[in-house]
């Protein structure tokens, strides 16, 4: 059996620490009243189009962030999406683990906006979603 190659192994430690950095500068510690962009692609899109967001609630573990395009929620409504979601967050982490942290801030990032689905009262409407690749 050969012998390691040191410099290989140094190369890989080398490019996996640089892996570490660049995820360092993701690192997204928003406060209430921080906006940021989202991109999203719904059904009846032909293309990604951006979203730009307010952080309007913080809980212990999520940022919910509403489309500035948005008529104002009413502060109860934010007030119970956080709640329930800390319940859920609590059920899923017991029963399933934690979840991946892609930006190192402890707290996924919930979007509030129109999602362009054509919905009316007779079809119906998409109240919300998660899709794979915004995890990614």
């Amino acid at each position: 059996m050969p012998s390691p190659d040191k410099s290989l192994f140094d190369k890989t430690i080398a490019a996996l620490q640089e892996r570490a950095r660049a995820k360092k500068i993701f690192l997204a510690p928003y406060s209430l009243g921080d906006q940021t962009s989202f991109w999203v692609k719904d059904d009846n899109d032909a293309a990604w189009r951006q979203v730009a967001a307010t952080v309007q609630r913080e809980s212990a573990h999520c940022f919910i962030f509403v489309d500035n395009g948005l008529n104002t929620i009413a502060d109860t409504a934010l007030d119970s999406y956080a709640t329930e979601f800390e319940i859920m967050y609590q059920v899923l982490s017991e029963n399933i683990g934690n979840f991946s942290d892609r930006d190192g801030n402890g707290k996924i990032a919930i979007l509030i906006y129109n999602i362009n689905d054509s919905s009316s009262a007779e079809t119906g409407w998409l109240s919300g979603y998660f899709w794979q690749k915004d995890y990614l």
